[in-house]
């Protein structure tokens, strides 16, 4: 069973960071384009080196959906940030396909007068990606009428003259500033189509999108990987096939997506939200329907965007009733719900299994959810709560090990 097909890697992330901020992923796929282009043209890398370099280019701003420095990285005198370049590079390296290529994005904001006094791999894609990065903006904030002219007032200090000559010979060639801010044309990164993404790469980048998601928030750390892990426990103990379960998982995986859309400060309220700020909240589900629908399994997609509809119709974001709802969407539903219970979050603490039990069982009485899977899920609560602490630890330890880089490597960059 193929989860998603590599035609549709790059869409679904596209789709996840569009429903962010479109300004930032719009840049984002510019910037492939423009070091595709440059990069092919010189001749410094083929084949899987290129894509994934490309690939890395594309998601070179990926930290700014944790600093949220997006109103900065948009405004075209901004040179110096460098928090979304560090967390980036952090998030790369950790949780993404793409470790070797990680450093390109910590020293894409980095002056090439600072630059040259280090050894650093992919140096001259560094150099390159800023160069794109920054030209981009001024294009589109403050279109230039001679762009050999701006640049080489940079030379040697933010851009060295071999990236600016390799920049520039690219463009005579190729007419990439034409088409994307003269013409303002639909282009396209080919290679992404070129050198298909294998099946396990594109369950790599389903993994990725999911930490996204859920490192925006101290509190939404554990959330995704605690519903997968209680959504495959439950799903195997209610007897469903491996291939049903290897659904369920990925369902669970994507589940809730759309947060990428919702406020941070709506995620992590201390208290019960406003009537218009749930409506929010809860819009997390529609917005995972415009990212998922088309580009994975329809019953995958079913699964991840069912799971706060209730038995009895009064769920959302579609109002369906236990009739329309399949067994699988039931149990990821059921997870869901264990996993707030039973996670700290900023308006209250973490439940016991008393608790958890009693307001699951409360729950199938007013025919929410499924009381055959309710008595699975109380019967085996232990086992449950065991193989949560199996799978969790290894993220929490993973996203605190980020947060301790991070302040390092903060430290390192202001001394240069």
């Amino acid at each position: 069973m193929e989860i998603i097909e590599h035609k549709h890697v790059i869409s679904i992330i596209r789709n996840t960071l569009n429903a962010l901020d479109a300004r930032l992923v719009d840049h984002g796929y510019r910037i492939a384009y423009l070091m595709e282009q440059t990069l092919r043209h010189a001749g410094l890398y083929e084949g899987r080196e290129l894509r994934d370099i490309v690939m890395t280019c594309f998601l070179h701003d990926i930290g700014a959906y944790k600093t949220e420095e997006i109103e900065q990285l948009i405004q075209f005198e901004t040179w110096n940030i460098y928090q979304h370049s560090v967390y980036g590079y952090l998030f790369l390296r950790n949780l993404s396909p793409l470790r070797p290529y990680a450093d390109i994005v910590l020293y894409h904001h980095i002056y090439y007068r600072k630059l040259k006094n280090h050894n650093i791999p992919y140096a001259i894609v560094a150099q390159l990606l800023s160069l794109c990065d920054r030209l981009d903006v001024y294009q589109l904030e403050k279109p230039l009428r001679d762009v050999e002219a701006f640049l080489r007032q940079y030379e040697n200090d933010y851009f060295s003259k071999e990236a600016i000559d390799l920049f520039l010979s690219a463009d005579a060639e190729n007419h990439m500033l034409d088409r994307l801010y003269v013409k303002r044309q639909s282009v396209k990164v080919n290679v992404f189509d070129d050198i298909p993404f294998t099946e396990a790469e594109g369950k790599a980048y389903l993994h990725m999108i999911s930490y996204a998601i859920d490192f925006r928030s101290a509190f939404m750390v554990a959330h995704t990987i605690t519903t997968t892990s209680v959504s495959t426990t439950l799903a195997s103990l209610c007897g469903l096939q491996q291939a049903e379960i290897e659904k369920v998982y990925y369902g669970a995986l994507l589940h809730d997506v759309g947060k990428v859309a919702i406020p941070v400060t709506i995620l992590d309220y201390p208290g019960r939200l406003s009537e218009h700020d749930m409506a929010i909240m809860q819009s997390h589900v529609t917005y995972s329907m415009k990212i998922l629908h088309g580009v994975v399994d329809k019953e995958i997609e079913g699964i991840a965007v069912r799971h706060h509809e209730k038995l009895n119709g009064t769920g959302y974001p579609l109002g369906l009733t236990q009739q329309d709802l399949t067994l699988a969407e039931r149990i990821v539903a059921i997870a869901d719900i264990i996993s707030a219970l039973i996670g700290k979050r900023s308006y209250k603490e973490a439940y016991d299994v008393d608790r958890i039990q009693d307001i699951l069982q409360t729950m199938a009485k007013q025919k929410l959810l499924d009381g055959d899977v309710i008595t699975t899920a109380c019967e085996n609560m232990d086992y449950i709560l065991q193989t949560v602490k199996r799978d969790c630890t290894p993220v929490i330890a993973m996203y605190q090990d980020i947060q301790s880089d991070y302040k390092a490597l903060m430290v390192k960059i202001a001394r240069w």
